[in-house]
């Protein structure tokens, strides 16, 4: 009986990892009928998203624009993923996720305030501007690095990360 028991948990278990949770289809909370909302359709949502201020930015809590994997947040890694993936233009970006929080020219990057690891992650490479994008205001964000307006990565930096 005992082995029974155990293998029923087991099973339980697996399932847990292998069925997606209610809801939960839908990586961005996009549609609720569909599992791949258009690069459009996502960025309008970010982009509304953006709006509201949060505990990051002094203001009270708000599950969809400050917890992780909160919607603001699966958005931003959804958005990501395709722009990338297609290797992007700067005008398609900014088209999609609207004004960045900041454009940085390769100039101005020096005395940005990034930890040691990102500046020289990013020295080591050729760029001409950087779009950075808040997902907690400047405490996690993710960036896009291009030369001559194409696309030549994009990665997240967290605060933990300092």
């Amino acid at each position: 009986m005992k082995n029974y028991q155990i293998w029923i948990f087991k099973v339980f278990i697996f399932s847990l990892f292998i069925f997606p949770m209610p809801g939960t289809c839908d990586p961005t909370g996009v549609n609720s009928d569909r599992t791949n909302p258009t690069l459009k359709e996502a960025g309008t949502q970010f982009q509304r998203l953006s709006k509201i201020k949060g505990h990051f930015t002094g203001e009270d809590w708000h599950n969809d624009v400050d917890r992780w994997m909160g919607k603001k947040h699966r958005l931003m890694i959804f958005l990501q993923e395709r722009l990338l993936a297609r290797g992007a233009t700067k005008k398609e970006v900014l088209e999609i996720m609207g004004k960045p929080n900041k454009n940085m020219k390769q100039l101005d990057f020096e005395s940005s305030g990034f930890s040691e690891k990102i500046l020289q992650e990013i020295r080591s490479r050729s760029w001409d501007e950087i779009l950075i994008y808040y997902w907690r205001y400047d405490h996690d964000f993710l960036y896009f690095i291009f030369k001559k307006d194409q696309m030549v990565e994009s990665a997240w930096w967290f605060a933990h990360e300092k």
